[in-house]
Order: C-alpha cells, then sequence, then structure tokens
C-alpha cells in the first residue's frame, strides 16, 4: 500500500514538472494467470516497469523499478522487488549523461555503489 502511495505522489509531482509529456512507449502483457509485465516511457524521461509471477502463498509477486528527473538534472530511480517476504527498494540518484570526452581520468562508477544502504533510508526525505 505504501508503494501506491509513493507512487502516486511522485505520479503528480513528475506530471506538475512537464504538462505537455507525451508516452513514448507502452508495452503491456498479461497472460491471465498471474504472469504480466508493463513497460510505460514518456518523453520528459519517466519511466516504469513491472514484471508481475504468482507468489507461493497467494499472492502476486512484483519486481520493477520507476524514475524520473529532478530540477537539477538528475534522476531520481526506485527499483523494488513485493514478495511474500515484503517490500524491499532501492534508491538511487542518477545523472542523466555523463559523456566519457569530459572526464578523463576517472574510474567506472558501479550502479551497487549509487544505491542507498537499508540504513540510509530511513533518513530519506520520503
Amino acid at each position: 500500500m505504501r508503494f501506491v502511495a509513493l507512487a502516486s505522489v511522485l505520479a503528480v509531482v513528475a506530471a506538475s514538472q512537464d504538462k505537455d509529456a507525451t508516452i513514448v512507449v507502452d508495452e503491456r502483457t498479461d497472460s491471465g494467470d498471474g504472469n504480466f509485465s508493463y513497460n510505460v516511457k514518456t518523453s520528459n524521461g519517466i519511466e516504469i516497469s513491472r514484471t508481475g509471477t504468482p507468489g507461493s502463498e497467494g499472492q502476486s509477486n512484483f519486481r520493477g523499478s520507476f524514475r524520473f528527473p529532478l530540477n537539477d538534472g538528475t534522476f531520481l530511480e526506485v527499483t523494488y522487488v513485493a514478495d511474500e517476504l515484503g517490500y524491499k527498494p532501492r534508491f538511487a540518484i542518477v545523472p542523466e549523461f555523463i559523456s566519457p570526452l569530459s572526464v578523463t581520468s576517472a574510474r567506472p562508477i558501479h550502479r551497487s555503489s549509487l544505491a542507498f544502504s537499508p540504513d540510509a533510508r530511513s533518513s530519506l526525505p520520503f
């Protein structure tokens, strides 16, 4: 339930940033047996994807992500798993694009190093 509330708030914030955004990708599949997936992208950089499978205890298990642009040009990206063990999100602030030509001596940054640790989540403003 918290995910639905968070996603709704994020959608309202993101929608207020660009009222002329259009959907550029809308892919959906649903086999009718609890297996489904969808992927939606908008022209202003908002993306959401989710895959669902039947869970071992009768629930639906989800794995997915969503991201949207922040005012400073970076993106807030959340990846998550929701299953019989609970909702487990990971948050990351991702640069929009860093040109390899603009960085002369930098080491690659592993994606996992951008994610907040579970202890740091309590300090997030949402």
